[in-house]
C-alpha cells in the first residue's frame, strides 16, 4: 500500500444490519441491526494496519483517493453534459 498509495481505494462490505438467513426448509430469519461494537469491528481489526502505514498514506487510501477519482468524474460529467444540453434525448448517437 505505501508503494501504490496513490492507487489505492479502501472500502468495506459492513452494514449497519446483519444478514438475514434462510434455514434449509425455506423460512427466513431478518436480519437484526448490529450494535456499535459489532459495527465498527471492522474498523477496530484495520487499526493496525492504519497505524503501520502512518497518517499520510492513510488519508490517502481511505478518502484522498476517492476525492480525486470523483471530483475528476464530476468535471468530466459536467463537461459531457455542457457538450450535449441541445442534444435531442431521442436521438441520441451510440
Amino acid at each position: 500500500m505505501i508503494r501504490c498509495q496513490d492507487r489505492v481505494l479502501f472500502g468495506s462490505d459492513s452494514v449497519f444490519y446483519k444478514r438475514q438467513e434462510t434455514a434449509p426448509d425455506g423460512s427466513i430469519t431478518p436480519g437484526r441491526r448490529l450494535n456499535r461494537e459489532e459495527f465498527r469491528a471492522v474498523a477496530v481489526a484495520y487499526q493496525p494496519l492504519w497505524d503501520a502505514l502512518g497518517a499520510e498514506v492513510t488519508r490517502k487510501v481511505k478518502l484522498g483517493n476517492y476525492e480525486k477519482v470523483f471530483d475528476r468524474a464530476r468535471s468530466a460529467v459536467r463537461a459531457w453534459e455542457k457538450a450535449h444540453a441541445a442534444d435531442d434525448v431521442w436521438d441520441l448517437k451510440p
